[in-house]
Parts: structure tokens; sequence; C-alpha cells
């Protein structure tokens, strides 16, 4: 191998690197662009991190970025962009044999179905991805599909199924130790059983919720959470004594 077949393939690792950092860079300012709110930002720098993944056909990247793109303009309501990108990511993932990828961006899809109420599709794209989370051992993604499935179950009326599903959620959740999630699968239950007028049960559920919500910092599940208590002991204010409810929240 010559010095100049060497000083070439020098050059390119070196800028293959500083593909890399940048996109690495720009997927940080993105992801707090997106804490803050600034949806519209964070799809600026998302945009400009898969010119660099096709730039560099980092299929891998591509598939990610599109992914991310995807949640965005979910998060935005815009949801035939949004599966737009989630259809190109999930056919980049299944060309390549991502078989985890092809699982998130299956459940990412559910949750655009889900948000248009297209619950027989929500519910298809959910059951793959909980096939495919098994399937490669990731137990996080696993709960996540549960507790989807358990909450698009709860909003059919299919109450049996949907506890069925949440209480297999809530029990990975706690085994991986992600307490973020666990506030919400907490939450979730606690709405099944306010369905269903056991609203003793749901108050226990929504108080476990609140306590992680305090615990992790998130204000803005307390406050929903703290709703969902008031109305729950207001319920149950017709058949008990309103102050000692009130003791207990």
């Amino acid at each position: 191998m010559n010095i100049v077949w060497c000083c070439a393939i020098g050059l390119v690792i070196t800028y293959y690197i500083g593909y890399i950092s940048k996109a690495l860079r720009l997927k940080s300012e993105a992801s707090e662009l997106q804490t803050k709110g600034e949806d519209q930002a964070a799809l600026d720098k998302f945009q400009q991190i898969l010119l660099l993944d096709r730039k560099w056909r980092s299929r891998a990247g591509e598939a990610i970025t599109l992914n991310n793109l995807g949640l965005v303009y979910t998060d935005l309501g815009e949801y035939p962009q949004a599966m737009e990108y989630l259809h190109q990511s999930l056919a980049i993932a299944r060309d390549i044999g991502n078989r985890a990828g092809e699982g998130k961006t299956l459940n990412n899809l559910g949750a655009v179905y889900y948000s248009l109420g297209e619950y027989s599709q929500a519910t298809e794209y959910y059951h793959q991805s909980l096939a495919i989370a098994r399937e490669v051992g990731d137990r996080s993604d696993e709960g996540t599909a549960l507790n989807n499935l358990g909450m698009v179950y709860k909003d059919l009326g299919e109450y049996s199924q949907a506890m069925e599903y949440l209480h297999q959620s809530l029990a990975i959740i706690r085994d991986v130790g992600d307490r973020v999630d666990e506030g919400k699968s907490l939450d979730n239950l606690g709405t099944v059983y306010d369905s269903l007028g056991e609203y003793s049960q749901a108050r226990d559920y929504f108080h476990q919720a609140l306590a992680i919500h305090r615990e992790v910092g998130d204000r803005a599940l307390e406050r929903l959470t703290l709703n969902n208590l008031d109305a729950v002991r207001r319920k149950l204010g017709h058949s008990a004594n309103e102050s000692s409810l009130s003791a207990t929240y």
C-alpha cells in the first residue's frame, strides 16, 4: 500500500469522524429543542442530520433520523407527514435487517394511528412491535408495546383486556427500573379503574403515580394526576364522607 493511498484512507476516516461528530451534536441540539417544546427548530436540526446521513450513505443513521422526524411530526399533530417519515424509516430498517429499529418504528406508527382513532391499525402495529421486542429481548420496548395495547383496549371499552396488558406492562417496567414509565403506567391503570367505576382502586393507582411523578420531577404529569385524583375524590364523595377523603388525598 503506497503513501498516497494511505493518506487518502486517512482523509476519508477523518471526514467520517467529522460526520459522526456533527450528527451527534445536531441530534443533541434537536433533543434539547424538543424538550423545550421547540419542535419546528428541532425539525430543522433533524433535516440537517438527514442530509448528512444521505451524503455519507449511512442507511442505519438515515433510518434513525427519519424515525425522529416522524416523532416530531407526531408531536405536532401533523400525522400524514409523520407517517411518511416513519414508513420510510421502517422500509430501511427492514432492508438492513435492523429488527430492534423496526420494532421501535412499528410502535411509533401505532402511536400515529392511535392518535387518529384508527384503533385496528394501531393494534396491528403494536402487536408487531411487541413480537419483535420479545424476539430481540428488549424488555423496555416490550413494556411500552404492552402499555400501548392496554390503552387501545381501554379506549375500545374492552377493560378486561386493557388491564391484562397494563398489568403485564407495569411488571416489566418495574423490573427494568424505569420510574418515569412506571408512573405513566400507574396513571393508565387508574384511568381504567375509573372508567369501570372502581374509584377506590383508581385512587390508589393515582396516588402511586403521583408519588413517582413528584420523585422524578415531572410537573406536567403531576398536574394531570392531581386532576384525576380530584375527579375520583368527587365521585367517591357521593358515597363517602368528603372530609375523610380529603384527609387521604
